[in-house]
């Protein structure tokens, strides 16, 4: 039948996916990002359909279909994970587990297969394979949260108000979610700096636009007696990895409280060859530099103003 070729020819364009994945500017939003790694629930649930469609396992027991079928996406769902090195995705064992999921869905719920199921044992498989799918969509769901608490409170782009900002936060450093003064409600941002070449972490995920304000702003707490030397890098979404296509700062940090202040329209202009493109800022950072011992260095909060 022509749907059998439609979900044939899906499969083929989402193929090329699997290996490249989503296009870098979608990747900037970690909601995107989650539920395109959906697709391969999606993609193997299509697959499996068609495998049970197969003269191949069309008329074998349920028992059959289902170890086949598992066993075919599973074996399937490594080789993919395998040839992805080299290529712009990385590996992902979570990944296989979402293949998995999407081959279950179908056993489970198809009316072509589920009428071959004891009534017992298709309601079993069926909880169990919806409560397996609803974990699935947990990164989704506390991006989607988090994105929503990022928008009622921009122009503060974090201040660790929840622990689900943490995962807006990337890098070489031991990070961890901290309360400095107990009799406070704020929390902190805890950095511990490695003697690695470079040591620090980044934000990824957060509103982009900076259009309308004036200063970036990062409030830091240095604890040790001695001054650290802290690099601030921001870029926007079309970055091209070379150093004089970002903004770099280096700043002294005292003991005690330090907020820096950087003026907008210097790093819309810090770029050699253009502009920063102050509506698609992708990412801000901060690091050390070869320190001679690990120290830990804590951020209260990043926001803008005017």
């Amino acid at each position: 039948m022509n749907y059998r070729w439609l979900i044939v020819a899906a499969l083929a364009v989402a193929t090329f996916f699997l290996f490249f994945g989503a296009p870098q500017n979608l990747n900037a939003v970690r909601s995107i990002k989650e539920a395109w790694n959906l697709g391969h629930i999606v993609y193997f649930a299509l697959f499996t359909y068609l495998l049970n469609l197969s003269p191949w396992l069309k008329d074998k027991s349920i028992l059959r279909r289902w170890s086949l079928s598992l066993l075919v996406t599973l074996l399937l769902g490594v080789a993919i994970e395998v040839l992805q090195y080299g290529t712009e995705r990385s590996p992902d064992l979570a990944d296989i587990s979402r293949n998995l999921v999407g081959a279950l869905l179908v056993l489970a719920f198809a009316p072509g297969l589920s009428v071959l199921m004891k009534p017992l044992w298709r309601t079993t498989s069926r909880l169990m394979v919806s409560v397996v799918f609803l974990l699935h969509l947990v990164p989704l769901s506390w991006a989607l949260f988090d994105e929503a608490m990022a928008r009622a409170r921009f122009p503060v782009l974090s201040d660790f108000s929840t622990a689900l900002e943490l995962d807006r936060w990337k890098g070489d450093a031991d990070i961890e979610r901290v309360q400095l003064q107990a009799d406070r409600e704020d929390f902190q941002l805890k950095v511990n700096l490695s003697t690695d070449l470079y040591s620090g972490a980044g934000m990824q995920y957060f509103p982009s636009d900076w259009h309308g304000f004036t200063y970036v702003n990062l409030r830091f707490f240095q604890p040790l007696s001695d001054y650290l030397d802290i690099t601030v890098r921001i870029h926007d979404a079309w970055h091209n990895n070379h150093y004089n296509d970002r903004f770099n700062r280096t700043y002294r940090l005292q003991q005690g409280w330090t907020e820096i202040r950087i003026p907008l329209s210097e790093v819309k202009t810090a770029l050699q060859q253009r502009e920063m493109d102050l509506a698609r800022i992708s990412d801000i950072s901060f690091f050390s530099i070869r320190l001679p011992y690990p120290r830990p260095l804590f951020l209260d909060k990043i926001y803008l103003n005017e």
